[in-house]
This record gives structure tokens, C-alpha cells and sequence, in this order.
């Protein structure tokens, strides 16, 4: 059995790793690592590091999507950054633990309102089934989302390569 706990640095190579298999290379700098405002959760099993998501925590003033604005309230909110897990993890249920487990870590912290934008390429959105069962909504769907993005920070998507064409799809909940 593997368990959630708080990432270390330790854990550096393999989150990279997983980062790189499933977003693309450069997508998460190291930086993004150490930013002591992350949240940043594992699942581990035997020292091995089978997946991550990555949150921090905004002022509603700071929103990357004005269309949050409609559905949300001028108080914190969680945004989920990134979920991701080795790829003989997928459909194992360690998402769904990692996701849940930073979604208690943040309502702990006082917040009761999150979003995520999740990747949607040409083989689907990822992470679709994982946000819906834990009573997340769709909000809006976005054209070549991080094909700006891509080219400024110069990283490599996963699926299409150097500029980014997937759309973003942005998920919201409120407890």
C-alpha cells in the first residue's frame, strides 16, 4: 500500500520525472518545487514516488480566468495546480487519493472554494472523471490554452510538442 504525505526534496528526480512523462518537459520548473507558498502532496510506496498534486492557495483578486468570477466568492481559493502519477498508475485510484487529500489539507486551511485547469488534447481531458466525483464543475473550455505559455517559458508538451495546442478546461467547486 503506498501512502499521502507531503513532498520532500528528496523526492526531486521522480516528481520531475512524472512531471515530464505526463505534462511535457520544462512544463513545471524546479522552482516550482521550492516555492514555499505550494502545497505539494506524494503518494509513495517503498521510497517510490507513484504521483503528486501540486496547489496554492489565491486571493480571489488574483484569479487567472475571469469566468471564476460568476460562480465564486471574494475569498480564498484553491487551485489545484497539478495532478499527476506514473503512468502504470493511471486508473488506479491514486489521483483521486492525492486530489482528496490536498482538497482536506485545504479546507483545513480555511478554504472552501477551488479550481483547476485541466489539459484537454486530443485524446480527451485527463483528469475529467477525477474532478466530477469529487463535485467539481465545468465552467468553460479554452482554444490552445498554453500555446502562448509554451513558447515564453519554452517547454514541450507531452502531446503536441513546442507550441502547446491543447485547450484548458476549467473546473470549479465550492463547499
Amino acid at each position: 500500500m503506498y501512502s499521502i504525505q507531503s513532498y520532500k526534496k528528496e523526492y526531486l528526480r521522480q516528481v520531475e520525472t512524472i512531471a515530464e512523462l505526463q505534462f511535457g518537459k520544462g512544463y513545471i520548473s524546479c522552482d516550482d518545487w521550492f516555492d514555499k507558498d505550494r502545497i505539494i502532496l506524494v503518494a509513495v510506496k517503498d521510497e517510490k514516488v507513484l504521483g503528486f498534486c501540486i496547489a496554492v492557495i489565491l486571493e480571489y483578486k488574483n484569479l487567472a480566468h475571469i469566468e471564476l468570477q460568476s460562480v465564486l466568492t471574494d475569498s480564498p481559493v484553491g487551485m489545484i495546480k497539478s495532478l499527476a502519477v506514473q503512468p502504470g498508475q493511471i486508473r488506479k485510484g491514486v489521483g483521486a487519493k492525492l486530489l482528496e487529500a490536498i482538497l482536506r489539507l485545504l479546507v483545513e486551511k480555511g478554504v472552501s472554494q477551488f479550481y483547476t485547469e485541466a489539459w484537454r488534447d486530443r485524446k480527451g481531458t485527463r483528469i475529467e472523471k477525477i474532478v466530477l466525483k469529487n463535485n467539481f464543475t465545468k465552467l468553460i473550455e479554452k482554444e490552445d490554452y498554453w500555446y502562448s505559455d509554451s513558447l515564453k517559458r519554452n517547454y514541450q508538451c507531452s502531446v503536441c510538442g513546442q507550441p502547446c495546442r491543447c485547450n484548458a478546461v476549467v473546473y470549479y467547486r465550492r463547499e
